[in-house]
């Protein structure tokens, strides 16, 4: 070889290394800036960035055995520099292995990776070293190139190792992703970026041809050049024949039109999870909306199961969308966790509270009877009807056995109040007064109308004497419902409207409408009356038309 050629074979690998070390560092970079790690996230990129220093010391200590250049490292150099790349050679897949418990898009552990397959890229080009064919050749090894010729070849060379030594860390992607017990676990961006490193090795090939392809066959060192870049070249088709059709399978698992469900399935998932959030007010107010969510709880669970399970290869994948399953998915398992904690200490004191709310309706019939306040049936009698009604309900809910048991206890004690309520009638009917009138709306006249022709459409010749309106504002309520095996979003307010119609000469009756706005159907609206003009009217409904005056 000359000795121009001869003199520039160290500067030749130094721009070898730095090339190496740059194409990895830019097919490992991060598509995405990830938030901060926790603190075992931390702790754990900390210890793995000591382990990769080491590694790097390593290699460097191997390189520096090996001397500078690129060809064959003596036998006498072999052995040292084999000893010296035991240990980074072992601890490459392991740290590797570790890696992958973090976010593989946070910029710290992407950095890493980065480093980590730069080492492993070096290493793969020293043991290419310690087996390849001598860069220039042996005395009467093939004809003697001229000066030009020889520069072409360390030129040529020069690519050939960058080939081989991409092709390499290209190959252990490929090994691991064959031995990998699940391939949906793979880190799409590790094997995109093996694939990137497989079209860098060929720019380098091509740039390689351009420097052999004018050599002659028989020149010296010519045909080992060519046959170890084919050699780089073969074992890139293997890796590429390989990686490829997982790359797509990949692409298609992240791919956003894979998931076209994933925007309600994840507001799905928030949703139950802030119904199911907060127990202690649940269980603490509308016992009918608790006993709601008890009976669906099994059905929340199994769902959150289901979607957990559909959407872990996406998660796994560390991507937007990943993240935002798995950020649902966590805060609704907490919550149904939460929630079947409380559910067990309520269904231990549900009894109680069904005896302790019958208890209170006794006491109150016992009081409006004994001292004559027939006004206690107007009021504080049918609320606590209510109540006691909100308990079986919920008991039932939670046990259905104890709950049929407090259902018929229920219908006797309405079947007894109804007698008592009747031998008193006409002294409940005089003491009873218009129900509150809380709301101030805008909209009160177009409430007022809207309520008014619902009863009427039940009783055309209905005579409306004026209306009350106990709320002061609507009631929205949004949960999800099962239906068989279906989940719909129910999302609507609620407002009653209470009509005091003309009963006979004398009295008049209250009678409830519930006005309901969709607002899953474009805000539709409905009015509902909750009787029918033929169903016997309680005393409680009743009153004296003398009261409006």
């Amino acid at each position: 070889m000359a000795p121009e050629a001869r003199s520039r074979r160290p500067r030749r690998a130094a721009a070898l290394a730095v090339a190496v070390l740059a194409v990895v560092a830019a097919v490992a970079a991060p598509s995405a800036v990830a938030g901060d790690l926790d603190a075992a996230q931390q702790q754990r990129l900390a210890a793995l960035a000591a382990s990769v220093k080491q590694i790097e010391t390593n290699v460097t200590l191997a390189q520096q055995a090996a001397g500078p250049g690129d060809g064959r490292i003596p036998p006498a150099k072999a052995r040292l520099v084999q000893t010296r790349l035991a240990s980074p050679a072992s601890l490459v897949p392991q740290a590797r292995e570790a890696l992958r418990a973090l976010p593989a898009d946070h910029a710290d552990v992407a950095a890493l990776v980065g480093r980590l397959d730069a080492a492993a890229a070096s290493i793969a080009a020293l043991e290419a070293r310690m087996g390849a064919a001598p860069a220039a050749p042996a005395t009467g090894a093939g004809t003697k190139l001229d000066h030009v010729q020889a520069k072409a070849l360390a030129d040529g060379t020069f690519h050939v190792r960058e080939v081989v030594g991409l092709a390499a860390a290209v190959d252990e992607v490929a090994k691991e992703a064959a031995a990998a017990a699940d391939p949906d676990a793979l880190d799409h961006r590790r094997i995109a970026a093996a694939l990137n490193t497989v079209a860098k090795a060929r720019e380098r090939a091509a740039q390689a041809r351009a420097h052999l392809d004018p050599l002659p066959a028989d020149g010296a060192g010519v045909k080992a050049a060519r046959d170890e870049l084919a050699a780089g070249l073969a074992s890139l088709a293997t890796s590429e024949a390989k990686l490829k059709p997982l790359h797509e399978r990949l692409q298609v698992l992240v791919d956003p039109a894979t998931h076209p469900t994933l925007d309600a399935d994840v507001r799905r998932l928030q949703e139950l999870g802030q119904a199911y959030g907060d127990p202690a007010n649940t269980f603490g107010g509308d016992r009918r909306r608790a006993a709601a969510l008890v009976a669906e709880l099994p059905a929340a669970v199994a769902e959150h199961e289901r979607l957990v399970k559909a959407y872990a290869a996406l998660v796994r994948q560390r991507t937007d969308d990943g993240r935002r399953v798995e950020g649902a998915a966590r805060f609704c398992g907490e919550a149904l966790a939460r929630f079947g904690a409380a559910t067990d200490a309520q269904r231990a004191a549900a009894p109680a509270a069904v005896d302790a709310a019958f208890a209170a309706l006794g006491r109150l019939v016992e009081t409006a009877v004994k001292e004559e306040k027939p006004a206690f049936f107007g009021g504080g009698i049918p609320q606590q009807v209510d109540v006691v009604e909100g308990e079986v309900v919920l008991l039932s809910a939670l046990d259905a056995k104890a709950g049929a048991a407090a259902a018929e206890r229920l219908a006797k004690a309405k079947a007894d109040l109804a007698t008592t309520q009747a031998s008193l009638a006409a002294k409940i009917v005089e003491a009873n007064v218009l129900p509150p009138d809380a709301y101030a709306g805008a909209d009160r006249a177009a409430l007022e109308a809207e309520a008014a022709a619902a009863w009427k459409r039940l009783q055309p010749d209905a005579v409306v004497l004026a209306t009350r309106i106990p709320s002061s504002a609507w009631r929205r309520e949004t949960m999800w419902r099962r239906q068989g095996n279906t989940w719909y979003r129910v999302d609507r307010s609620r407002l009653q409207v209470q009509l005091i119609v003309g009963w006979d000469d004398a009295r008049a009756v209250i009678r409830p409408v519930d006005l309901w706005i969709d607002h899953q159907a474009g805000d539709e609206r409905s009015a509902v009356p909750m009787d029918a003009p033929k169903d016997p009217v309680p005393p409680h409904r009743l009153l004296l038309r003398s009261v409006m005056r």
